[in-house]
């Protein structure tokens, strides 16, 4: 079994990078980037590290697999049955 805070410390050395899109846990987490700070911050609500009870999903914005990076805008913030959305655009960075 590997533990949830390994696997994300894994996806972040990789050179994966997530920003959060939606979220149970707290409208001020919409946006955010995956990193040290954020899974700090989300301790206050005693989530599952990697969001594996629904706590928040992520749109990936770079990787080792990507050959450019996205470029995220966002939209709208709504807010939809206990759950916070984040309405984006996205664009090759560069363009």
């Amino acid at each position: 079994k590997v533990e949830p805070e390994k696997l994300l410390n894994e996806f972040l050395g990789l050179g994966f990078r997530a920003r959060v899109i939606a979220t149970a846990l707290d409208e001020d987490l919409l946006g955010k980037d995956i990193n040290q700070a954020f899974i700090t911050e989300i301790q206050k609500f005693n989530p599952h590290p990697c969001g594996e009870n629904g706590e928040y999903h992520t749109f990936v914005t770079n990787g080792p697999l990507f050959k450019r990076r996205l470029k995220v805008k966002e939209e709208k913030r709504r807010k939809r049955d206990k759950v916070w959305f984040l309405e984006i655009s996205v664009e090759l960075e560069g363009d």
